[in-house]
């Protein structure tokens, strides 16, 4: 399904550049230029990678750089694509010992070094799941902004930050009653299909994770107050509070949303669940099997290869 919105454009602003210790296991070795085979440092400068990670270095396309948070990351939606297509995803940086995380704009700008030294100039490709999604936004604004070619920009189940500060009350309340409608609606199918025990196990398996999230939601205030270090356990957190500060700015070039096929997801009025706001050359929206925790793995991420492949773009003519 294909959606086309327009909108007014608005100054784009950026964050001052943060300096974040480094993850052990981020620095990669040297990697052969994807677009000729050959070693790139004479075009790309340095090849140490601190935060990019190669998933499939071999092929004659541009690569394609993943935005996704936490293990396994981008390697199932790798496995998915052409052989011919390079794949690299970035880490996220180690913040531990740090008091506050780093904004959207600060990570774009932190990346960047790293996309630079394995493609100096562009057609860039970007896709971004969940949160770490709006990070893969602001590095296609950020390289547009210097001039350089963004062919393609993905997100993967991403609501613009302030979707639901777009709703009206009504529309909010109408939301709450169909989420609240699907739940039970859930537990009734598993307890016809698998009895009460499952289902029983399923309520108190979101009655914990809810507990957990008020938990770490009220230890990452105590610490902030006190101005510690927040926990590993409420990193996490942390790091998804950071990115649904970010305010994106308009996007002058159409990119792709990749949506759930939930049910209560399709009965949003809003199909582009807030980024017609911004989305000033228009957004496309399609959607995919599975569910928010599941489309970036097998077998439901083949459903998102088959709606961003004929998007990417083709090895350059010899």
């Amino acid at each position: 399904m294909n959606l086309l919105y327009s909108t007014g454009g608005y100054q784009r602003s950026t964050g001052d550049h943060l300096s974040c210790s480094l993850p052990a296991n981020a620095a990669s070795e040297a990697q052969p230029d994807p677009a000729n085979g050959k070693d790139c440092s004479a075009t790309c400068g340095s090849n140490e990678h601190t935060y990019l990670r190669p998933l499939r270095a071999s092929g004659a396309r541009p690569p394609l750089i993943c935005f996704f948070p936490g293990p396994p990351g981008a390697r199932d939606l790798a496995d998915s694509l052409p052989e011919d297509q390079p794949v690299y995803e970035i880490y996220w940086p180690n913040m531990d010992g740090e008091t506050s995380f780093p904004t959207v704009e600060q990570l774009a700008e932190l990346f960047v070094q790293d996309i630079r030294k394995l493609q100096a100039h562009g057609p860039y490709q970007f896709c971004g799941y969940s949160t770490f999604g709006l990070v893969a936004y602001e590095m296609g604004l950020l390289l547009l902004s210097q001039g350089e070619e963004v062919t393609f920009l993905a997100l993967f189940d991403v609501w613009h930050p302030q979707f639901r500060q777009m709703l009206t009350r009504t529309e909010m309340a109408r939301y709450r009653v169909l989420r609240t409608i699907d739940r039970l609606g859930k537990y009734g199918r598993i307890l016809h299909q698998a009895g009460l025990n499952d289902a029983a196990a399923r309520v108190l398996e979101f009655v914990v994770k809810t507990a957990k999230s008020i938990g770490w939601r009220a230890t990452r205030i105590v610490f902030r107050i006190a101005g510690r270090p927040v926990p590993r356990a409420v990193q996490v957190i942390e790091s998804i509070a950071a990115n649904q500060a970010y305010i994106p700015p308009p996007y002058p070039k159409r990119f792709v949303l990749i949506r759930t096929e939930d049910i209560l997801e399709r009965k949003l009025r809003d199909q582009t669940v807030g980024w017609h706001v911004c989305a000033t050359a228009g957004v496309d929206v399609h959607f995919v099997r599975g569910d928010h925790g599941t489309i970036k793995d097998k077998p439901f991420v083949r459903g998102v290869v088959e709606k961003i492949a004929p998007y990417l773009a083709i090895a350059p003519k010899p």
